[in-house]
């Protein structure tokens, strides 16, 4: 069973390399990426390359509106499909004490690294 120090220098020494995977897989993604703009789609062991749609709907505080009304029309409660973005919620600035009134927070954990200050 290895020590502290050694599990510290191992943690550090496998940190180092998923930084630089990381940094390789960007610059091989970056030079593919360009080669499909230029080229086209590449298939390789049955998976394709290539630039796919990603959607997304951006609505109008009145499309918003009215969509929650279309939805209430059909027998959908809007409240129960409808959500607020943690994004939108930092743009107006609410805080946890005002949330915590209206919301169950859910909290995870993600694995990455974070600059420090």
């Amino acid at each position: 069973m290895k020590n502290a120090v050694e599990l510290q220098t191992r943690a550090e020494q496998l940190a180092r390399e998923i930084f630089r995977l990381e940094a390789a897989l960007k610059q091989l993604k970056d030079e593919l990426k360009a080669i499909v703009e230029q080229s086209g789609p590449v298939t390789v062991d049955g998976r394709t390359w290539a630039f796919y749609p990603a959607v997304d709907w951006q609505f109008t505080p009145q499309g918003l509106r009215e969509f929650a009304e279309a939805l209430a029309l059909d027998g959908i409660d809007p409240w129960a499909v409808l959500d607020v973005s943690s994004t939108a919620l930092k743009k107006i600035g609410v805080g946890e004490d005002v949330l915590s009134r209206y919301a169950e927070k859910k909290e995870t954990l993600r694995f990455y690294a974070k600059a420090q200050r």
